[in-house]
């Protein structure tokens, strides 16, 4: 039997306009009234978010047709880091130095460690993927054919897990501030660290200045890089 008019009044509901939900009882073979129940406001999205949303925020997805919940943060470029010294750094010659950078500007996750094994950035759980890492360093005091080299370090390996990048010489002059910007993409693990190192073989120990402007490392996971 086909029912095309219900009076909730006859369920004993004083305002039939109030949001309430009319439900089969199956325990008393009965319809009921219950609940304070909802409006169709409250699932269209009716209200907007007028800031971003905060990482743990969560949508809804069909996942190969079951309907999950997703942190709005794996949809995001992040973790995302930034981090440069507060003093200045001492990188002794011919010799390769950590950039153990101990001041950070963000770090939306806790990723990069600025005061334990300064300057480690580790790999959370859910987050491997493709990542990017840079850095840019401006070290004084390099003469002509010296050099300067940046290489990015994965487990604490400087041979297979190695990116090293081209020895960037001066061509001429003396006591000339030779700066080098690197980024390298490459794809992590979860619980792999990745450390940034610099040799200089000017002939002496070099100061690298506290400025984040010339010198700092930073990186983020690529939203959608997932292979």
């Amino acid at each position: 039997m086909a029912i095309s008019t219900i009076n909730l009044k006859s369920f004993g509901l004083a305002d039939p306009n109030a949001d309430k939900m009319l439900m089969w009882d199956d325990s008393e073979s009965a319809f009921a009234i219950t609940g304070t129940g909802f409006d169709v406001a409250s699932i269209t999205g009716a209200t907007a978010l007028a800031v971003p949303p905060d990482g743990d925020d969560e949508i809804n997805i069909s996942d190969g047709g079951t309907l999950k919940r997703l942190d709005v943060k794996l949809m995001q470029n992040r973790p995302l880091f930034f981090a440069y010294h507060d003093t200045t750094l001492t990188l002794a010659n011919s010799t390769t130095t950590k950039l153990a950078f101990n001041t950070e500007v963000i770090d939306t996750d806790g990723v990069y460690d600025h005061s334990s094994t300064i300057g480690r950035i580790t790999i959370p759980s859910g987050m491997d993927g493709i990542w990017l890492f840079g850095t840019k360093v401006a070290c004084p005091g390099i003469d002509a054919n010296e050099l300067i080299r940046t290489e990015l370090h994965i487990n604490g390996d400087n041979t297979t897990n190695y990116y090293g990048t081209a020895y960037n010489f001066i061509p001429s002059g003396t006591n000339q501030t030779q700066t080098q910007n690197t980024v390298i993409v490459v794809e992590c693990d979860a619980s792999d660290y990745v450390e940034w190192y610099l040799m200089q073989n000017s002939g002496d120990s070099q100061d690298l200045a506290s400025k984040k402007g010339n010198n700092c490392v930073y990186g983020w996971r690529i939203a959608g890089g997932e292979q």
